[in-house]
């Protein structure tokens, strides 16, 4: 029975959001592995620590994988189920700070707790060193090469590891790890043929810390740094150079990826939920003064020239080091800059946000909150295992605060919605260019001025897919609503939650 006021076509997106996750639950627990997930203590160390078992045979050896920065141990599901079906154990920590092991975060301290976690699972006898091979992705790839070279091992593939020699193109300020004086000996180096020039050459350079040992630099076409975690030939090189490694026969099958059929079911459901849960909210009547427009150009000068300046008073007047223990703390100060920035530049333009309305505000930052919480669970079910805590919801709340300024200010900039599709889909590419406009700028800022801020570029297809599910969003509740405040409260919730629990940028 719809609610009260509920029209049958939001009552239809109610239904098929609720099927498509029942739907997606049942595929994702169809091909899941059997795993189980404990916490291993070890001196200072306190790790999230995934395990699984090959279900056919007793294992013939043991794979660590070792996870990329603000990534976690579930992330890499289809590289442990290849592993599984080579009948490999595997052995997937979270870093501290990542997943659900708890902070803090340093790359000093990952590099450390991992280590540390190799030498107490090798003196228990839980972990034999001549039959496990580390593979590690980006961060840790950088790690799982660094602690080969001091704990021998079967070997060691590395995909996409983080810059470790200081060649064309790479800061000092960006190389987190110093590479070690030689490379394990028998080691596999993947990179994305869409790899970032300058990581591309630092990978291809450690294959000269290894002269005379069994060493590999191999290029996986159309692969970029992060889909190398999902790409089926890196996966095969990296099961067979495994088994090769550990003197078993090459060949194992690769797992079939329906498990992320399932996860687009579902995350398809969540945002149907989501929209139907927005449509809940009563629209307010529209103001029947127009709302004072703005030169064409003039939105984008003034965000470009308000991104510049904040990066630059970031840069040179230190307000990070106020927020620097707190997830996603430079781009939060970025982009809350710039929001205060260019709301003091159009202060006298307050009715472009529309009517004002308390009850309607709340609800959509309500909105916001029930959304935002649901698709976290659907990630925490599917490909995460990040948890929350109280010290992660303050992280939230510092973050709001941090991107509600900006927020407001498309709003401001943008306007009312149109009523047709035409002026729906032209406020949203208005939208999607000055958010463009402002990353170049971030993106000339990360490799001028911040450098130790590359993670910015390397996600940028993850970062572009939330930018535009997250504008959808906020233009629906906009068009819906006609509050630009309630729409700017659900789209900073949105924000907040996702570079807190999903993408913790630093």
């Amino acid at each position: 029975v719809p609610l009260p006021g509920m029209k049958r076509p939001n009552l239809v997106r109610w239904l098929a959001g609720i099927l498509l996750v029942v739907l997606g639950t049942f595929v994702l627990a169809a091909t899941r592995a059997s795993e189980t997930r404990r916490m291993v203590s070890s001196g200072d160390c306190t790790l999230s620590v995934l395990t699984a078992e090959p279900a056919a045979t007793p294992p013939r050896g043991s794979v660590l994988i070792l996870h990329g920065l603000v990534a976690n141990g579930k992330l890499m599901d289809y590289y442990t189920r290849g592993f599984l079906n080579a009948g490999l154990r595997v052995i997937v920590p979270d870093f501290p700070g990542h997943g659900a092991s708890p902070p803090p975060f340093s790359f000093e301290r990952a590099e450390a707790c991992g280590e540390q976690f190799l030498r107490e699972g090798i003196r228990t006898g839980g972990i034999d060193p001549a039959r496990t091979v580390i593979l590690g992705h980006s961060l840790g790839g950088a790690i799982g090469l660094r602690i080969a070279s001091r704990i021998p091992v079967a070997g060691v593939v590395a995909l996409s590891p983080a810059p470790m020699l200081p060649v064309e193109g790479a800061s000092p300020e960006a190389l987190f790890y110093r590479a070690p004086e030689r490379l394990p000996e028998s080691s596999l180096i993947l990179e994305g043929s869409s790899e970032l020039p300058v990581m591309h050459r630092a990978a291809q350079a450690l294959i000269t810390l290894l002269p005379h040992g069994v060493a590999k630099f191999q290029v996986i076409p159309w692969a970029s740094h992060s889909s190398l975690l999902f790409d089926a030939q890196a996966l095969r090189a990296s099961v067979d150079w495994t088994a090769t490694a550990l003197h078993l026969p090459t060949g194992s099958p690769l797992p079939n990826r329906a498990v992320y059929a399932g996860f687009a079911a579902g995350a398809l459901g969540v945002l149907l939920l989501i929209g139907a849960t927005v449509r809940l909210i009563p629209p307010l009547p529209q103001l029947t003064e127009p709302a004072p427009r703005l030169p064409a150009l003039l939105p984008y000068v003034e965000i470009a020239a308000a991104t510049t300046l904040a990066m630059l008073l970031v840069r040179f007047t230190g307000p990070l080091k106020l927020v620097a223990a707190y997830s996603a703390d430079y781009l939060t100060t970025v982009v809350a800059a710039s929001g205060c920035l260019l709301l003091l530049l159009n202060y006298r333009l307050l009715r472009r946000l529309g009517p004002y309305s308390l009850a309607t505000s709340l609800s959509c930052a309500l909105a916001g909150v029930l959304g935002s919480f649901l698709f976290f669970g659907w990630l925490r079910v599917s490909i995460a295992s990040s948890g929350l805590s109280f010290a992660r919801l303050w992280r939230m709340c510092v973050v709001f605060l941090g991107v509600i300024p900006i927020c407001l200010a498309e709003e401001l900039l943008l306007g009312p919605a149109g009523a047709t599709a035409w002026a729906r889909a032209r406020r949203l590419a208005q939208g999607m260019l000055l958010r463009g406009v402002a990353w170049l700028i971030l993106v000339a800022g990360v490799f001028h001025l911040h450098t130790r801020q590359v993670l910015l570029v390397i996600i940028v297809p993850y970062l572009a897919a939330f930018s535009l599910l997250q504008r959808l969003g906020v233009d629906l509740a906009r068009r819906h609503t006609g509050s630009g405040l309630g729409a700017a409260f659900f789209g900073a919730i949105l924000t907040a939650v996702f570079l807190v629990l999903v993408f913790p940028l630093t």
